[in-house]
């Protein structure tokens, strides 16, 4: 997989509270049309697996027109279980078509729960980049 620096919305992003991303996507700037084309997402990969005691997570993809995302409006948001968060774990949030409107896209993460701590790294991209683990009927021995 191809992370482009420019799609960075987190990197290696400590989390300990509600926050948005360190980074925003600034799409109108980059010359580019979010409705037309191949469809995009944002991947978010946990580096360090979640923790506190009951921990709660709900990202959301947010867009505004303010790249500090002070005021942002919500495209797509999921609940992620604390049992999900583990490190190396991915979570793929679709853009659907036509839904981003304002100049800024980013991250919002929502953590409740006593402590809740987890470090996660978020890029947008298009759908076709995030590889899909490769399944393989039993019985076969890659070498």
């Amino acid at each position: 997989m191809i992370l482009d620096t420019f799609g960075l919305l987190s990197d290696a992003q400590a989390l300990t509270t509600t926050a948005v991303s360190t980074n925003t996507f600034d799409w109108k700037a980059a010359g580019l049309d979010m409705g037309a084309g191949e469809p995009m997402c944002v991947m978010v990969t946990v580096d360090v697996a979640a923790g506190g005691s009951s921990p709660t997570f709900v990202f959301s993809v947010v867009e505004d027109d303010d790249a500090a995302l002070g005021s942002n409006t919500n495209i797509i948001d999921r609940t992620i279980l604390e049992a999900s968060m583990t490190a190396g774990s991915r979570h793929i949030f679709p853009i659907p078509p036509g839904s981003v409107t304002l100049q800024y896209i980013g991250m919002e993460y929502t953590l409740g729960g006593s402590s809740p701590t987890a470090t996660v790294t978020a890029c947008i991209m298009p759908m076709s980049m995030v590889d899909m683990p490769n399944k393989f009927a039993n019985g076969y021995t890659i070498g």
